[in-house]
């Protein structure tokens, strides 16, 4: 029963792989059809069946993309599938397997076995990194809770080679130059609170390329790398970075040679360009295809209410580093409302009078903002909904409501609250055009 269970679970997996790379066209026969386990998958199978026989068990990696424990990249560039397989072998001194079968002459064959110390199997990667058509393998190993190793390996022919070696917090694949895929890696040392990244490349030639440069001080974790351009179109790479009471960005360029960390900050955390106390990431705000870094602004709060707002002023950088914070700079200034998911684009004439309070209901969360009239009497002008009740339907229509947005069973709704204030900010059409869900980015580092 558990060999049937085995083979079932390996069906199952082949067949959602294969489904990846199909065609969507489905007839209505196929969708009665039990899926069919091709002659190769099948052959695969028996493959891996060998090595679970003799006392190997599925160890796949535990971060990542690549999550599987069968996966099917093309290795060697032939257009054709091959195969890579992660087991744990119990006693062995080297317990943790990574097999790899080449895909050729229309069946698999097993081609390599990657050795690797350890508890676990972190991640594995696959990058072109020199633009001859063939992959480089990056493979994290968990040597322990607190120590990871990674490895470059090169298949000359299917025989793995070691190129690089190294203990890592963090990695993440980007492409920062013209020779190809990079390997951008992250090492931190929390006693000291200091890190450094280093920028592997593997020249045309095969010849391994590394620098390095370093974090800002009192950085002690890593939440998130990114890849993308800057406003002049130079290729960087965004790390968000906890310091020990807040948050900030280090970006990373590769020009002429020298890589730089141009937001680097030698002294206290607090006094880099890109620090901020609240948790807000990088993100392409207003969609031109290049990251903005955020910097709260703190906001009005109503007399009756204890929690500090804040507004964030959205900023674009050059390679050159920080660029003065003017309106040529700013790209936008928003209010983010995490807990329901949404942010608010504000005007910045009013920014510096709002207030911002929250409501609370049963099945409804508000939030409401207010400004001084003209005889500095503090009114409420707009409130924007979150509703979440049974009766959330009739809700969303009741009064002057009008819907702004659904997402699942959430509804989300505005509503003006005074008519005496005109600013363009808080007219019906004017708040459903600024209003935007917030969406979790799924990928937050590429392995």
């Amino acid at each position: 029963m558990k060999r049937i269970l085995k083979h079932a679970l390996f069906v199952l997996c082949v067949v959602c792989i294969a489904m990846a790379f199909s065609s969507c066209t489905t007839t209505t026969e196929d969708l009665y059809q039990l899926p069919k386990m091709s002659e190769q998958n099948s052959q695969l199978w028996s493959l891996i069946e060998e090595i679970l026989d003799q006392g190997a068990s599925y160890s796949p990696p535990s971060s990542g993309t690549h999550r599987q424990s069968v996966q099917l990249e093309d290795l060697d560039g032939d257009g054709q599938r091959d195969a890579i397989s992660f087991f744990q072998v119990a006693g062995d001194t080297k317990p943790l397997k990574v097999h790899i079968f080449r895909f050729a002459d229309g069946e698999y064959q097993p081609a390599a076995v990657i050795e690797g110390e350890g508890e676990t199997i972190d991640s594995i990667s696959y990058a072109d990194m020199n633009n001859d058509g063939a992959m480089e393998l990056i493979i994290g190993w968990q040597i322990s809770t607190d120590i990871k190793l990674m490895n470059i390996y090169t298949l000359n022919d299917f025989q793995p080679y070691v190129i690089v070696s190294s203990d890592y917090t963090d990695y993440s694949l980007c492409s920062i130059n013209n020779s190809g895929r990079n390997v951008f890696l992250i090492r931190l040392s929390p006693s000291d609170q200091s890190g450094e990244a280093v920028l592997y490349s593997l020249l045309p030639d095969g010849e391994l390329d590394k620098v390095t440069a370093p974090l800002s001080s009192g950085v002690v974790s890593v939440s998130r790398i990114k890849s993308s351009p800057l406003l002049n179109g130079v290729r960087a790479v965004f790390v968000e970075e906890t310091t020990s009471e807040g948050f900030l960005t280090d970006i990373f360029t590769l020009q002429r040679g020298v890589f730089t960390n141009i937001t680097l900050n030698t002294g206290d955390a607090a006094s880099s360009v890109t620090y901020r106390t609240i948790a807000a990431y990088s993100m392409d705000i207003n969609g031109d295809g290049v990251l903005d870094i955020p910097v709260p602004v703190q906001l009005n709060s109503a007399p009756d209410s204890t929690t500090t707002y804040y507004a964030i002023r959205w900023y674009s950088y050059s390679s050159l580093g920080r660029l003065s914070k003017t309106e040529q700079n700013r790209t936008v200034t928003t209010f983010h409302n995490s807990t329901d998911g949404w942010f608010l684009v504000l005007s910045d004439d009013i920014v510096n009078r709002l207030y911002v309070r929250r409501d609370a209901s049963r099945g409804a969360r508000s939030v409401v903002f207010s400004l001084p009239d003209s005889a500095g009497v503090v009114r409420d002008v707009l409130a924007i909904s979150t509703l979440t009740g049974d009766n959330r339907e009739d809700e969303s229509i009741s009064g002057n409501r009008f819907l702004l947005s659904t997402k699942g069973d959430v509804i989300y709704t505005g509503e003006i609250l005074s008519e005496e204030f005109t600013n363009r900010s808080f007219t019906k059409d004017q708040v459903s055009m600024d209003f935007h869900l917030i969406y979790s980015e799924w990928g937050t580092s590429e392995k």
